[in-house]
């Protein structure tokens, strides 16, 4: 087996997904979390919404390493347009073998908890840190977190909360056992061994890495895994977990998806019946950027209905052409279609109702 690193794998699986149709840095956006129509687009429309955000550290560079390795080994070949490449069958096999012992952790979702999973750990980490030093008689310490927003939150936690600390830590660690019991060995020791309290500081990544001899990409990605699943199972099971429910009853709910700004101004003139002339000539953009914005919504949004934009007729013609295409090429599925009338931006919107399902 080539791969020498889960980032390898996880480029190779992501070349599968986008099958040659988006470039190399279609993965450096994704990855970062980049909020623009064209990465949330994507997101839905190849199927890596839970990986969406989930590794900001990526470089260009390292995107490119991973190229020259894959090519080496003939795991990829290049196709017509610059950047773009296609799995071989060896790759297809190589990166199945590799995430087989390594695998996506089940839990992780960047689409969803891509903005409240660092603010939730952050609090709980500081929280914790705060109790372990209280109940040790401790007063002085050196915060684990530096945001002065994660500060004063904890901060207020306690004045809000005027309970025995150490009956209060002990609810703490009651209920994160339960949480923990759950997972399997190797993700319940990362989460712990990045934990600070009166007596130890969380280990880095780095560090995890190396004491447990574990990729330290993979060692980032079980690490955040934990983090969706935990704030997933707190909210659906709020009653188990009162005291874990206090860290994020107040985060915004997981169907609050990413949006650009600009998607939501377009989208508060097409809620008021302005139609897409209309709320470019108001926004003075072209009519381009406002349909790029209604694509946008309709991934955000799955109850915004796309009636008045193409017709069920339509809307079935071009499902049924891009699952017999097995692409998600507009230009190659227009030139399928019968009906000639039919837009690129109608099929743009079929494709962003259909997810990753097309």
């Amino acid at each position: 087996m080539f791969i020498s690193s889960f980032t390898e794998a996880l480029f190779l699986y992501f070349i599968d997904k986008l099958n040659g149709e988006r470039s190399i840095y279609a993965i450096y956006h994704l990855l970062k979390g980049k909020k623009s129509s064209q990465t949330i687009q994507d997101a839905h429309l190849f199927g890596v919404k839970k990986l969406f955000g989930t590794y900001s550290p990526i470089t260009r560079e390292q995107l490119e390493q991973c190229v020259s390795a894959s090519i080496k080994h003939k795991c990829l070949i290049e196709t017509n347009k610059e950047n773009h490449f296609l799995l071989t069958e060896k790759g297809r096999q190589e990166s199945r073998k590799y995430l087989s012992i390594h695998p996506l952790p089940i839990d992780l979702d960047g689409w969803g908890f891509q903005n409240n999973a660092a603010v939730f750990w952050g609090r709980l980490t500081l929280l914790l840190q705060s109790l372990s030093h209280i109940i040790n008689d401790e007063n002085y310490f050196y915060p684990i977190q530096r945001n002065a927003g994660i500060q004063n939150w904890v901060k207020r936690f306690f004045q809000l909360h005027p309970l025995n600390r150490s009956e209060m830590g002990q609810s703490y660690y009651d209920e994160l056992v339960r949480l923990l019991e759950k997972k399997s060995s190797v993700e319940r020791d990362v989460f712990v061994m990045r934990l600070t309290g009166s007596h130890r500081i969380g280990s880095t990544f780095k560090q995890i890495s190396e004491a447990a001899k574990i990729d330290e990409v993979y060692v980032r990605f079980l690490f955040l895994g934990m983090l969706h699943y935990m704030i997933r199972e707190i909210t659906v099971n709020r009653e188990d977990y009162p005291y874990l429910y206090a860290v994020v009853k107040d985060l915004p709910p997981n169907g609050d998806r990413p949006l650009t700004e600009s998607a939501r101004l377009t989208l508060t003139y097409i809620e008021a019946g302005k139609q897409l002339k209309e709320v470019a000539a108001i926004r003075r953009l072209k009519v381009n950027t406002i349909e790029d914005h209604i694509v946008e919504i309709v991934l955000a949004k799955p109850d915004f209905s796309i009636t008045s934009f193409v017709s069920e007729t339509t809307e079935d013609e071009i499902m049924e052409t891009a699952k017999k295409l097995k692409t998600r090429q507009l230009k190659i599925i227009k030139n399928q279609l019968a009906n000639e009338d039919v837009t690129f931006f109608q099929i743009r919107l079929v494709l962003a109702r259909a997810g990753g399902d097309a």
